[in-house]
């Protein structure tokens, strides 16, 4: 089972609105927060930065590959 926004935020120690806005592109995202999402979730600088998917654990590379492109 998948986390939710809320759950997702939750782990990585960083408030929903904020994530909100980096991911709709209101805000950058800081190198703060880039920092817990690649500590809590295994996602490395370079797939968060720049969608270079080489640095990712292999089962999740293939997760986020397989995806479908909303």
């Amino acid at each position: 089972m998948g986390l939710n926004a809320a759950e997702f935020c939750k782990g990585a120690g960083i408030a929903q609105n904020a994530y909100s806005q980096y991911e709709t592109g209101a805000r950058l995202l800081t190198l703060s927060a880039a920092v817990k999402l690649s500590g809590r979730y295994r996602l490395s600088l370079d797939w968060i930065y720049q969608d270079d998917p080489s640095g990712l654990p292999h089962a999740l590379a293939e997760k986020i590959n397989s995806a479908p492109i909303e």
